[in-house]
């Protein structure tokens, strides 16, 4: 093969023995693309969905709580009427 006015020829079949035998190959072990779930993952697991669902998780124990907060204060409205003597 001529490149730049030069000829080059390849390797002999004895050299590409000899460099399969030396273990002198051309093989990638990378793995270049990420599977469905790896893409998936990077994609739900960032740090704004992670901090969205804490102050989702926040909103519905502070909505769970509410109810009892209202009884909390419904009961001590009532208990400071008891105390104070007047029962209207």
């Amino acid at each position: 093969m001529k490149i730049n006015k030069q000829n080059y020829t390849g390797l002999t079949s004895n050299q590409v023995k000899q460099r399969i035998n030396e273990g002198k190959l051309n093989i990638i072990d990378n793995k270049i693309t990420k599977s469905y779930k790896q893409i998936f993952l990077n994609n739900i697991i960032t740090f704004f969905n992670i901090l969205n669902a804490a102050l989702l998780a926040l909103v519905i124990f502070v909505g769970f709580l509410q109810k009892y907060f209202i009884y909390i204060s419904n009961y001590y409205k009532y208990y400071c009427r008891y105390l104070s003597g007047n029962k209207s």
